[in-house]
C-alpha cells in the first residue's frame, strides 16, 4: 500500500556484527519512535507523510551471527552460514555460471542458487514486499557500492538514478571518504567477481529500481590474524565509535529516501 516501499537486509554474514546493529537501529527509530535525534525524527515523520514504508531483516543468517557472538567458536570468524555457505553468492544470477568452488572457500556459493533457507526466505520476503530500494548492509570497507557486481562491462537499469541518490546522501553523511560505484569496478581482482549476489538478484529478477551494497566499517589497523582481532577488524568497539558509525549510515539512509521523494513526487 506505500508509494515507496525500502527494504534492508543486515546479517547477512556472521561477523559483521555491526551491520545487525545498524538494522537495529532503524528498528528501534520506526517502531518505537525514538526521539534522541530531532533529526531523524523529523525525516521519519517526513517519509509518513510521503508515504514511505521500511521493511527490515536485522539477522539473514541467525546461526553465524550467534556463533559470532560466542568467544569460543570455532566458527567466530566466517561469513558462511551453518552449512558453509556465503549467503551473498547463494542467489541466480544473469552475468555467469553460479561459482564451482570448493565447500570451505570463504565464497563458496553452495550446490546450486537459491540452495539456503535464509537466501529463500528473503526471496520470499522480497516477493512480498516488492520494494523500490534495497540496502543490503556489510562491512569490512566504507564503501557505497552498486550494481552490478558481477559484472563491469553493462551498468545496471536505472544506474544514473542511483549514482544521483547515493552521491546527494553521501554528501550529506559526511562520508568524503567514502569509496562509491559499481562493486566489479571498485573490488575486482582479475577474475573474482561476485556472481550470485542479493542486489544483482534484486535488479534482474526482482525489478528493484535501486539497490546498493553498503560497507560500513572497517578498521584499516587491525590484522586478520586471529578470531578476537576478525571482531575489531569489522565492527567499531561499543560506545562512541559504534554511535559514530550508526549516525551516519542513518544520515545517509534518510538522505537517500529524501533525495527519493523529490525526484518522484
Amino acid at each position: 500500500k506505500y508509494k515507496r516501499r525500502v527494504m534492508i537486509v543486515c546479517g547477512q554474514h556472521g561477523r559483521e556484527l555491526v551491520s545487525a546493529e545498524f538494522c537495529y537501529a532503524m528498528i528501534r527509530l520506526l517502531q518505537l519512535y525514538v526521539r534522541d535525534d530531532r533529526e531523524f525524527t523529523k525525516a521519519l515523520a517526513r517519509h509518513a507523510i510521503d508515504d514511505v514504508g521500511y521493511w527490515i531483516v536485522p539477522v539473514m543468517s541467525p546461526w553465524s551471527r550467534q556463533q559470532a557472538e560466542v568467544n569460543t567458536s570455532e566458527h567466530r570468524c566466517q561469513r558462511l552460514n551453518g552449512r558453509h555457505v556465503d549467503l551473498n553468492r547463494n542467489f541466480p544470477s544473469m552475468h555467469g555460471e553460479h561459482q564451482r568452488l570448493l565447500v570451505g572457500d570463504e565464497t563458496y556459493a553452495g550446490e546450486r542458487p537459491l540452495s539456503e533457507y535464509e537466501s529463500r526466505a528473503v526471496d520470499r520476503f522480497m516477493e512480498y514486499v516488492e520494494p523500490h530500494v534495497l540496502l543490503n548492509v556489510h562491512s569490512g570497507g566504507e564503501d557505497i557500492l552498486l550494481p552490478y557486481d558481477a559484472t563491469p562491462t553493462r551498468a545496471p537499469p536505472n544506474y544514473e538514478t542511483m549514482l544521483l541518490l547515493a552521491r546527494y546522501a553521501k554528501n550529506v553523511s559526511g562520508c568524503k571518504s567514502c569509496g562509491l560505484g559499481m562493486s566489479s569496478v571498485l573490488y575486482a581482482n582479475g577474475d573474482d567477481k561476485a556472481v550470485g549476489t542479493l542486489v544483482d538478484y534484486a535488479i534482474d529478477y526482482h525489478n528493484v529500481d535501486v539497490a546498493y551494497t553498503l560497507e560500513i566499517y572497517l578498521n584499516a589497523s587491525v590484522t586478520l590474524a586471529t578470531d578476537s582481532d576478525c571482531i575489531l577488524y569489522f565492527n567499531p568497539t561499543p560506545g562512541h565509535a559504534l554511535l559514530f558509525v550508526l549516525r551516519r549510515w542513518t544520515t545517509f539512509l534518510l538522505a537517500l529516501v529524501d533525495k527519493l521523494i523529490e525526484i518522484t513526487e
